[in-house]
């Protein structure tokens, strides 16, 4: 068995306190998705001295940690092996709202391969800003200027996050997922056509949530 130690600094918190409650946090969301292969499987935490530490399975290929941002470039995939990965991403994706959670940060660099089996899969990993579905968070209050700037920065993140329209919700981890789909086949031999509903992946990029699919809809499973 491998595993990886992620290790939390103070350099972007105010306080040790604040910064325990983050690893605490993260342990908690990861415990309480169970056990998916698309997940990462936690084996414990440290906050008795810094840095303060989690200790996860190990995910990778060979002793690499390779994540999706860097495969996307590097691995010569066929669009079959590609279509797993991103229905790995959606069937990870879905059961953490099954379980309650929003993942809030999806981007193809929170997304790592695996192969320990022979085949590729993808397992979704850093858990750090998932919150409940039924929570109410802090909403962002940025000037236009301001907005266009995150967005440049943040690509994956909702417009109606962006703008404070609106609180994280699953259309808004769906449209992060539609963003990861975009960044796999511009930079992959991955062809969304055929295997991908092409109308309801475009539609997940709307900026209306509401118009927004659902995964399974972006993922078609019957082709």
């Amino acid at each position: 068995m491998v595993v990886v130690v992620k290790d939390y600094i103070t350099d972007n918190f105010s306080s040790k306190e604040q910064l325990r409650q983050e690893v605490l946090h993260e342990a908690q969301v990861i415990s309480q998705l169970g056990d998916h292969r698309n997940l990462p499987l936690l084996y414990g935490i440290c906050t008795i001295n810094l840095p303060y530490k989690m200790v996860l399975q190990f995910h990778g290929i060979g002793e690499k940690s390779v994540t999706l941002h860097k495969a996307v470039k590097t691995k010569k995939l066929t669009n079959e092996q590609w279509f797993d990965i991103v229905k790995g991403v959606a069937a990870g994706l879905n059961h953490v709202h099954a379980r309650g959670y929003l993942h809030n940060d999806l981007k193809v660099n929170n997304v790592v391969f695996e192969n320990s089996t022979g085949e590729y899969h993808s397992v979704i990993i850093n858990f750090g800003k998932s919150s409940k579905i039924s929570a109410n968070s802090r909403r962002k209050n940025l000037s236009k200027e301001e907005q266009l700037k995150y967005t440049a920065s943040y690509p994956h993140i909702a417009p109606e996050i962006v703008d404070g329209s609106s609180d994280p919700s699953i259309k808004s981890d769906v449209f992060s997922f539609a963003k990861l789909l975009q960044f796999v086949e511009k930079h992959s031999s991955f062809e969304i056509g055929g295997r991908v509903g092409c109308m309801a992946y475009s539609a997940a990029l709307l900026q209306n949530p509401k118009m927004r699919p659902t995964l399974m809809q972006i993922i078609n499973y019957n082709k």
